[in-house]
């Protein structure tokens, strides 16, 4: 994904102006949090992208990437699956996320019933303040670690 965040205070600073931004894989299509996925999150809670693995809602990891979100700023966060589905990594702007990758597998979706899709969200929660998000491109490859 290449994302960028526009708004008056991405920081967030006053309680009145808040919004989530998430990006990645999912299965939400509310404003409500994936039960099952691995994405980018950004809320008023931190000032940083977060990183998050979820399966089946209750099993959540969440890492702080050490990426200050800054406004008008257009920043590359990339997502890597290892094959057998027991590893995430996460990257911005190319460079890799210091706590990841998360391979904490009850919190990495992999099992029947846990699919998920891409998904981007920008979800306005409080404040009357602008809240964009503009994705430029996002892209899924797929490199298979056996021939089908």
């Amino acid at each position: 994904w290449r994302v960028l965040i526009k708004s008056s205070s991405p920081t967030q600073a006053a309680a009145s102006d808040e919004y989530t931004i998430r990006v990645g894989f999912g299965d939400s299509t509310s404003a409500t949090a994936p039960i099952d996925g691995a994405y980018f999150e950004f809320t008023s809670a931190d000032a940083e992208w977060q990183i998050k693995t979820v399966s089946n809602t209750s099993n959540v990891s969440t890492a702080d990437s050490g990426v200050t979100v800054v406004e008008d700023t257009w920043y590359k966060l990339n997502i890597t699956v290892n094959a057998a589905a027991d590893s995430i990594g996460f990257s911005i702007n190319g460079t890799p996320v210091t706590n990841s990758p998360l391979t904490t597998t009850a919190n990495i979706p992999r099992t029947v019933n846990r699919q998920t899709g891409i998904f981007a969200q920008c979800i306005k929660g409080a404040g009357s303040t602008e809240a964009q998000m503009a994705v430029d491109y996002c892209i899924l490859v797929t490199n298979f670690s056996s021939s089908r």
